[in-house]
């Protein structure tokens, strides 16, 4: 898959995991470029209203807070659930410093870790939670529970994107009870809850296919080591 929106390089550091962002093991991060460039393929198929975005495997919920930190303009509401309720948490975490209060918390956070230890590293961090300050959301809806990613949870009609990298069974491995076709699963039992016309964007390594009579394929395409489908319903 060749670039046709983020077509240069840029430095994303300010959004590096384990800087400003929350890390911890097991709950693996995402290419930011990637991101941005699939969120932009899929914008292209919704009509112009600020958009309800969904990632039923969101982890940490890495990716979903780096979208809401780049294209907050496009984004009304961020919606993140995981089988692993170790993870929901730090999850939280990182959807709450697209909030005013959560990425001051974390700011006076560092400037004690600054203070207390004068590492450069909590100096560089405190220098890109500034910058990220001046891309905050003017105004955003944020949730995340624990959910299997194959069963419904949310109301029909409630979503215009659902966006996942799904487990590809190095980090992380499927859980629950649709291991034998999960990404099918998912995509069925998510459909209700997109709107008419709504995009699923999967992206998973290449042994995995994301299909299902329901969808249209807009995108089927690879890149590095990942296949990256997008659907429309």
């Amino acid at each position: 898959m060749k670039y046709r929106y983020v077509t240069e390089r840029e430095n994303y550091e300010d959004l590096a995991s384990g800087r400003v962002l929350f890390s911890q093991p097991g709950a693996p991060s995402f290419p930011v470029r990637l991101a941005s460039e699939i969120f932009q393929r899929c914008d292209e198929f919704l009509p112009n209203r600020p958009l309800t975005v969904f990632d039923p495997c969101c982890g940490g919920g890495y990716l979903l807070t780096v979208l809401g930190f780049l294209h907050s303009e496009r984004i009304a509401v961020l919606y993140g659930a995981d089988i692993v309720p170790e993870v929901v948490g730090l999850a939280q975490r990182n959807l709450d410093l697209l909030t005013d209060a959560g990425l001051t918390a974390r700011r006076q956070s560092l400037e004690e870790m600054l203070a207390a230890y004068g590492k450069d590293s909590h100096k560089e961090a405190l220098e890109s939670a500034n910058r990220l300050h001046d891309l905050l959301p003017q105004s955003i809806d944020l949730g995340v529970w624990a959910a299997d990613a194959t069963r419904r949870c949310l109301p029909p009609n409630s979503i215009d994107l659902l966006i996942t990298d799904v487990p590809y069974g190095v980090e992380v491995s499927w859980r629950g009870d649709a291991v034998s076709d999960p990404i099918t699963a998912l995509l069925d039992a998510q459909l209700p809850a997109l709107k008419s016309g709504g995009i699923a964007a999967i992206i998973s390594d290449k042994k995995q296919r994301a299909a299902h009579p329901a969808y249209e394929r807009r995108l089927h395409d690879t890149l590095g080591k990942r296949r990256i489908t997008i659907l429309q319903k």
